[in-house]
This record gives C-alpha cells, sequence and structure tokens, in this order.
C-alpha cells in the first residue's frame, strides 16, 4: 500500500528533511493560498494541515494568526513538527480516514505533493472524502499535486544538496507517462559522524492523478472545485493550467452545505 511506502520513506528521511527542502519557500506560499482562498470566500481562523510533516507549511499560517493543527502519517515526522510547534494539536493519523475527535475546520490544507503518495485507484477520493467530512459546511480545501512536467522530469533526474557533513542525492528511477502511473526515486543521504560516513537510503514512489481523476474524486466527496491553477518554481501561481509547463497544479474546494459522509468512506 502507498501510504505504508511513504511511512517507511519518511522514517528514513525525517532527519534531514528540513534540509532537503530549505530552498522551498513556505512563508511566500502560504500567504498566497491564503490570498486565493480569502478571494473565493474563506472566512474564520480554524486550520488543519494534512500531511503536515515537519510543520513547514503549518507554521506559516500559525504566525499569521490561525487557530492551527496538524496530521500526518509519519510519527518522526510528527516528532519535528512537535519541536517546531509545541502548542499547535498534531495528530497521527492516515489521510483517507481522518478521524473525526481532530475537530472541525474552516479550512483544510494538503500540501508539498502530500497526495500524489496515494497509490490506489480510489485512494484520492478516499483522502478527499475523510478531509471534506471535517469542513464545516462551506468550508474550503486547498491542495496541490505535481504535474505532468514534474513527474517526468523530477523522476527521470539526478540532483543533490550538499551541506557541511551532510550529502543528499535525489535520483530518479522511473517517470509517469500517463495517469495512473507512477514515478520513483531513490534519496541517498551521507553524514558525516567523527571521521566516517554513514549511508540511508530512502525509496520514495508517487502517482500521477491528472485534473479528470481530481474532478472525480472532488464530486464523490461532495465537494465543489472552485478553481486550478498552475505553479511555477518560486511559489509563482499563474491563472491558467499547463502541464507540460507547470511544476504543481493547485487546487481549491468547498464544501457543500449538502454533502454527507459516512465514517471510512464515500456517501
Amino acid at each position: 500500500m502507498g501510504t505504508c511506502r511513504a511511512e517507511r520513506a519518511y522514517a528514513t528521511l525525517a532527519p534531514y528533511y528540513d534540509n532537503f527542502t530549505r530552498h522551498h519557500q513556505h512563508d511566500v506560499w502560504l500567504e498566497r493560498l491564503e490570498a486565493l482562498a480569502r478571494a473565493h470566500g474563506l472566512s474564520g481562523r480554524r486550520v488543519l494541515d494534512v500531511g503536515c510533516g515537519t510543520g513547514k507549511s503549518l507554521l506559516p499560517l500559525v504566525r499569521r494568526g490561525y487557530d492551527g493543527a496538524g496530521c500526518d502519517l509519519s510519527p518522526d515526522m510528527l516528532a519535528r513538527a512537535r519541536s517546531a510547534l509545541p502548542a499547535v494539536p498534531l495528530h497521527r493519523a492516515d489521510m483517507r480516514a481522518l478521524p473525526r475527535s481532530i475537530g472541525v475546520f474552516d479550512w483544510i490544507t494538503c500540501l508539498d505533493d502530500a497526495l500524489n503518495y496515494l497509490l490506489g485507484d480510489d485512494d484520492l477520493a478516499r483522502a478527499l472524502s475523510s478531509m471534506a467530512r471535517l469542513l464545516r459546511a462551506g468550508g474550503l480545501l486547498t491542495f496541490d499535486l505535481n504535474s505532468l512536467k514534474a513527474h517526468r522530469e523530477g523522476f527521470a533526474a539526478t540532483w543533490v544538496v550538499e551541506e557541511p557533513g551532510l550529502f543528499l542525492c535525489w535520483e530518479g528511477r522511473g517517470c509517469a507517462l500517463e495517469p495512473g502511473e507512477r514515478g520513483s526515486a531513490d534519496i541517498s543521504i551521507f553524514e558525516r559522524a567523527d571521521s566516517a560516513w554513514l549511508r540511508h537510503a530512502s525509496r520514495h514512489e508517487q502517482r500521477w492523478w491528472a485534473t479528470d481523476d481530481v474532478r472525480r474524486a472532488c464530486a464523490a466527496a461532495g465537494l465543489m472545485l472552485l478553481a486550478v491553477h498552475g505553479q511555477l518554481p518560486g511559489a509563482r501561481l499563474q491563472p491558467d493550467v499547463d502541464e507540460s509547463t507547470h511544476t504543481k497544479l493547485v487546487y481549491l474546494a468547498r464544501r457543500s452545505s449538502a454533502a454527507h459522509h459516512h465514517e471510512g468512506g464515500i456517501a
């Protein structure tokens, strides 16, 4: 199952994740995503970040005055999030079956291609339905997915992050070419310890979800898709969508006041 693979991958990567993603501009990105949500009627200050990882996408919202909460499947990533956000409720949970005890929210975010780690045919619909259950009527959901360009190029590329005493190497092992296909990559981690170098390996596998897949999953989850934007590096949201040019697609959806869901599935 894809989520088990992701959990194993992040058990290894968690201590180095913030180093690996140091170039990501989360403060800028979340400011722009908030502005987009406000332009589509977001009200209220209760926010849940699903797949919060080490807290890099939740921290900017807490700093902006939101009453935040987070959840993630990886206990290793959550341990680091708790260090960064000691006063914020953080829960270990599978995004496909979020417990109602987490709460009800005005806005839910699911960012940094967390949904691409869902590999099963019905996983996306299950995850969106699970999130919709925790939205108040009229609440908003913002999520992103990697584009076809990101899959074709990212999972065929090799690149490195190097810091004193630490070397991380991403090696693409195969890319998705059609909707539903998967890409995979290995992250090799070399860490200096005294006079020796220690090596760790982390395998990452993602599925390319096309926009048609997302529209069907939103409809099944009782979500009205309000907007889809392409995104370029540097958190630059675009008014159009081009899978061959943009690296991410950002989706914004609203929970219908008439939507009814039952725990563990789609009504």
